[in-house]
Order: structure tokens, then sequence, then C-alpha cells
């Protein structure tokens, strides 16, 4: 039986199977599976406070070990670690697992715990509980499992993990902690989460990117560049796009100078393709903006009118900027066209809050069209709360 004494002591098991104790004495004891993983094994309390760790059923190699005063249990060469001290814990205080400077596989209790993966890409899972999760640096994976979580990925592209499919979820926003949450509908599954510099959000049929980026004040800027950004995509400019829109406008390009520079570049081309006839593009772009905004025989008239004006030489660019300035004029009643001016207005207002105040800024453009795809001329957007489960009607249903 190998006993330890007041330092810490560290110990590695035979390879192909072992029966034995382990008493560590004093100090943090610790005992390394080298590359066998945490589920070939169970671990167990007894009594009088030894650990039995044994191998699971059907296992190719016999371990079958007591262990006395030993801490730490790593696994998958070192990247798993279970923390003896906490993994047994009855009490209401929250377990603390503390990672390596390595990537890690940490896994909580059915309790309270506090994770903090520290450096590394790190697989962080809380199980049950109200947990607090920190990714710390590096790439890492967070999953809060049942309870209401705190998950915090720290620096790097960090992902909450979800059971269900997105559309079983809500998503909400604190605007002064500058705080996501993701709420579950299902009963008892995953709670409610708080997310902080988490970039992605991982269901079961699809990931939803939250990625942020921080920005000056767009005060400034005139309304036309969100009112043209609607109308060439029906999106959401978010940061990226934004910041490049404003940083053209402040250097003294006109916004029609603003509208024509865009157009040509390949994420205009990408949804409008150079190939099209002025037919289908005039047909394209009506869709993309009146939806069901306004009646089909409206929107036949609008798409002659783009075709009539380009076989007179209007440019594409030139549809672009005369369709979101005649469209800014309409009156919001009394008027065909009043439906697509509602429309449009919160569509502003949501690509406004999405951009600004919650600081989205993916250059994906299907994920920016996802953030206002749920906006109608019928939505209500008078609220933060409002505009936020809009947002999130399209980025999780989209």
């Amino acid at each position: 039986m190998p006993v330890g004494n007041a330092s810490n002591n560290a110990w590695e098991i035979r390879r192909y199977g072992e029966v034995n104790t382990y008493d560590g004495a004093g100090g943090v004891d610790s005992l390394s599976f080298e590359r066998l993983p945490r589920s070939y094994f169970t671990i167990t309390q007894n009594a009088d406070g030894s650990v039995n760790v044994d191998s699971v059923s059907g296992a190719s190699a016999l371990y079958k070990l007591k262990l006395i005063n030993v801490e730490l249990l790593y696994f998958s060469f070192g990247s798993t670690v279970v923390d003896l001290r906490t993994a047994f814990n009855t009490s209401d205080q929250p377990s603390v697992i503390t990672g390596t400077a390595g990537g890690d596989n940490l896994t909580g209790t059915e309790r309270a715990d506090s994770i903090a993966g520290l450096a590394g890409n790190d697989s962080i899972s809380g199980l049950g509980g109200n947990d607090t999760l920190q990714g710390g640096d590096g790439d890492d994976t967070l999953v809060g499992g049942a309870g209401d979580d705190a998950l915090s990925g720290g620096a790097g592209m960090d992902v909450a993990r979800f059971t269900g499919s997105a559309g079983q979820y809500r998503l909400g926003f604190d605007s002064v902690a500058k705080q996501v949450y993701v709420t579950d509908s299902q009963s008892g599954r995953d709670g409610l989460d708080r997310l902080l510099d988490v970039e992605s959000l991982q269901f079961s049929n699809r990931t939803v990117t939250m990625a942020t980026k921080a920005h000056g004040s767009y005060a400034d800027l005139p309304p036309e560049l969100y009112q043209f950004f609607i109308v060439a995509f029906a999106a959401a400019p978010g940061v990226e796009y934004l910041g490049q829109i404003a940083d053209a406008y402040r250097n003294g390009a006109t916004v029609k100078q603003v509208v024509d520079a865009f157009v040509s570049k390949s994420q205009f081309t990408d949804v409008y393709p150079k190939s099209l006839s002025n037919t289908e593009l005039a047909q394209k772009l009506v869709d993309n903006i009146v939806r069901a905004s306004a009646p089909q025989e409206s929107k036949a008239r609008a798409v002659k009118d783009i075709v009539d004006a380009m076989a007179n030489g209007l440019t594409v660019g030139g549809v672009v900027f005369a369709v979101f300035g005649n469209l800014a004029k309409k009156p919001l009643q009394g008027d065909e066209w009043s439906g697509t001016a509602q429309q449009f207005l919160n569509q502003i207002a949501v690509a406004k809050y999405y951009t600004e105040t919650m600081d989205q800024s993916t250059t994906d453009l299907a994920t920016l069209r996802a953030a206002v795809s749920a906006v109608t001329n019928l939505t209500a957007v008078a609220t933060e709360e409002q505009i936020v489960t809009l947002i999130g009607q399209g980025l999780f249903n989209g």
C-alpha cells in the first residue's frame, strides 16, 4: 500500500489494472490515470470518508482502488480533473473547481458549483445547481446544465451549449450589465442562463452567433445609413458594417456615395448577383423590402417602376438610394405603402438596438438578416423587452 507524507504526493497507476490502497497522509495528494478517461470509472465515497475508484462493468482492465487522504484525480493525461475535496460535498456551499493553464474538461456536481477553466481551450459542464462557469483565456465550451447559471467566456471565441432546439428558448438582454439571458421554456432542463463574453450559442439544431465589439457613439450618423442597410439587405448592419459605413461618411463621403460603393461589394452581389436581369433584381428587391406589408398589386407596380427606371439609366445604387428615400417619406396611415413604411421604422428600431445597445458585430449576413426577420408592420417595438424578444425570435427561429 503506497503511503505518502506531509508533502504533496503524486502517483500514477499501472496502465493495465491495479488493485490497491493509497494513503496520501498530509498535503494535497494526486493520482494520475494517464491516458484513461473519467468515463472508465465509478467514484464513490465510503462512510469513513475514503473513496473507491473502480472500473466500470465490462472494462478490459480491472481497477479496484481505495483512496485515503487523496485529494485530486487526473484522467486523459490531466485534461479532466476530479477534486475529491468537493466531489461529495452535500452542503449548500458551492463547490470550487479550478482548471489548469492547459485545456481542461471540468465537470461540476448536482449542486451549485463555481468552476474556472483558466487558460487553454476548456470544456466546462456545471450539471445541476445554480453554477458559475468561467472559461478564462482560450476558446471554451460552457454547459450550464440544469439550474440558473452564470456563464462567462472570457477571452477567445467561446460557446455556450444548450440541450434543446433553438426555438425552445427565449432571449433576454440587460442593457446596463451588457448581459445576454437565455431562458429554456422546458421546465427542469437548462433553466435561465446569464451570459457574458460568449460568442456563440449552440443548440441541438443550430448555432447562433452573438459576437460583440466595443464601439463609440453613432449619434452623428444620419438615419439614412440604417435606412440603406435595411433596404439593401433586409438586415441590421451590426457594429462591423456600421463602422465601415460610418468611417466612409465621416471621411467626407455622401450617403449616395456610400450606397454606390457598398452595392459593388460582395455582400450585396451575393444577395443580388450581377447575373440577375433588371426584372429579377427588382422583384427580389421588392420582395425583401415589402414582404407582406403591402398588397400584391402594389408590389407589382413597384417592380415595374424600378425596371422602367433602370431602363432609363438609373444604376443599382441609384435604385436603392431612391427606394429608401421615398419609403422614409411615406405616411404611416392612409397610403398603399403605409404598412411598409411602418415596417421600415420598426426594422430600423430593432436594427439600432441590436447594433448599438447589444453591440452585436458579426459579419455573417444571414445572422444580421435573422436579427430583424421577425419584425413586421404590426409588431410592437416600444420597449426594450419587445425589441429583444423580436431579435430572439428571429435568431432562434429564423
